[in-house]
């Protein structure tokens, strides 16, 4: 249901004598006094108006005008029966002007008049048109021609028309991030003006006026030549393309002297083949190169499904050519982690070592001491002498010290094993791309399980060793009846007097 219309035929007007624009419409008649329709019905309509478009109506005569309508407000019925009344009285003619002014919201604009979107599309020049959809999708993702007019319908990507009454499932489109894609891979001069995707153009299904289609059409590939060339520019209704390849190419398109051919579209699928996966950078690359070729002696418009083909023929070659090379770094980094495995294992024994060592060096001093004072027929516990209790706790203290820099240099060991991993898949980055990197490196699946395997001996083992120092410690304390907590009180007794004489 059109409310526009339905207000038109209340005062006995012609859908032709609206003019609308994208986000305007305006009326301007001359209407008898005698055939006004009543406040109740003008109210009734405007009701059926979307909360995004604002309506203003006015009526004018000679003398004064007033407004009837404002938005959702609407004039006193008996200041609008007194302005009808006078001018029928006196066989005047009221002057009745409409204004829409349309906003977008929730990604939808109104279109009432679908036959004045068409003549908008067809008369527009087509970079006008480009503008006008570049100006609202740099707010939006996407646009929503909600239709009042009829069910014609159609939609891109990012482009759609729906009868007022559909509903509207959005599709995943992540526009930003596919103009971002584009960025650095050639040089748009206007790129700032026309932030448009031939994306934005591509029409999945119409049942909408084939000029629009055409025009659509016309857009779609002039954006694609435009992100296939190595620098574009749009001026003075012209696109001027240099393409550098293995040949340097120049062309200029008159923008409105376009005729959409069955070839375009192929232009259009070589735009997409380039950006949709893989080495973008060396994809457009062989693109341009055999663009250049084939475009010696012929325009950038003439491409077709054969110039297609050799892109995709040339990049199997290209693939092949590559593959040894990236098997080569596959076997090159499939290598690197069996040798840091073998590292990884170095490491976790060295760190076991240091505690075997220094239980083996504080069992063989004990050991020892014992089978001298064994030989000298010394009692047992004359062998725990003062003197060797003292010597067992300092060693004790060292063990803590060999714990220590046995730590460190587990960590020193790691954190090179890291550094040289991550300096490898740095080192690729300029070969290959982030994927490809990230497959052959199995996603750090390797570095993770040796750090987890570094942390964990690292802790059990050191919870181990100062298990195995204290642990003597309090048996040698027993031993000796050594008050521990007394001997520990004056200890940290002498500390504070020294930190106490050193903070004056």
């Amino acid at each position: 249901m059109n409310p526009l219309k339905e207000l038109l035929k209340i005062f006995n007007l012609d859908i032709n004598d609206v003019k609308e624009e994208l986000m305007t419409i305006g009326l301007r008649k001359k209407v008898n006094a005698d055939i006004f329709p009543k406040l109740q019905e003008i109210n009734q309509v405007i009701t059926k108006f979307s909360c995004r478009d604002h309506l203003i109506i006015n009526l004018l005569d000679d003398s004064e005008t007033i407004q009837v309508v404002n938005g959702t407000v609407i004039i006193e019925e008996s200041e609008y029966k007194r302005f009808i009344k006078e001018n029928n009285d006196l066989g005047n003619e009221i002057t009745i002007s409409i204004n829409i002014t349309k906003s977008l919201e929730e990604e939808k604009i109104s279109i009432y008049t679908l036959k004045s979107f068409i003549d908008m599309i067809e008369n527009k020049k087509i970079t006008d048109i480009m503008k006008i959809f570049s100006m609202q999708l740099e707010k939006h993702d996407k646009i929503i021609f909600v239709n009042y007019d009829d069910l014609s319908n159609f939609y891109t990507k990012t482009i759609s028309m729906i009868n007022s009454e559909q509903s509207f499932e959005k599709k995943i489109y992540n526009r930003s991030e596919n103009l971002e894609k584009l960025k650095g891979i050639g040089n748009f001069i206007n790129n700032l003006e026309y932030k448009l995707l031939p994306e934005d153009f591509d029409i999945e299904y119409s049942s909408i006026n084939e000029i629009v289609k055409d025009r659509f059409n016309k857009i779609k590939t002039i954006l694609s030549i435009i992100y296939i060339s190595n620098i574009s520019k749009i001026e003075n209704q012209k696109l001027d393309i240099h393409i550098s390849g293995y040949q340097n190419k120049d062309f200029q398109i008159d923008l409105e002297d376009i005729v959409n051919k069955e070839n375009y579209e192929d232009i259009y699928e070589i735009y997409k083949w380039t950006y949709k996966e893989g080495n973008i950078s060396d994809k457009i690359n062989l693109v341009r190169n055999v663009i250049s070729l084939h475009c010696k002696y012929s325009g950038i418009l003439e491409i077709d499904n054969k110039t297609f083909a050799s892109i995709k023929s040339n990049y199997e070659i290209y693939l092949k050519k590559n593959l040894d090379k990236y098997i080569e770094l596959k076997n090159k980094v499939t290598e690197f982690i069996m040798q840091t495995y073998n590292q990884i294992n170095d490491i976790s024994l060295d760190f076991i070592n240091s505690l075997k060592k220094n239980i083996i060096a504080f069992i063989t001093f004990i050991l020892g001491t014992i089978l001298t004072n064994v030989v000298s027929d010394s009692r047992l516990d004359n062998i725990l002498t003062n003197d060797i209790v003292a010597i067992c706790y300092w060693l004790l203290a060292g063990s803590i010290v060999y714990l220590l820099i046995s730590i460190f240099e587990l960590n020193f060991k790691f954190n090179r094993y890291t550094n040289s991993y991550y300096q490898l898949k740095k080192s690729y980055k300029d070969i290959l791309d982030e994927e490809d990197i990230e497959e052959i490196f199995e996603k750090d699946k390797s570095y993770i399980e040796n750090k987890e395997l570094i942390s964990e001996i690292r802790f059990k083992y050191t919870i181990l060793w100062v298990i195995f120092i204290i642990g003597t410690a309090m048996a040698i304390a027993v031993f000796k009846n050594i008050d521990v907590i007394e001997k520990i009180h004056v200890i940290m007794k002498e500390i504070s007097t020294i930190i106490n004489i050193f903070s004056k």
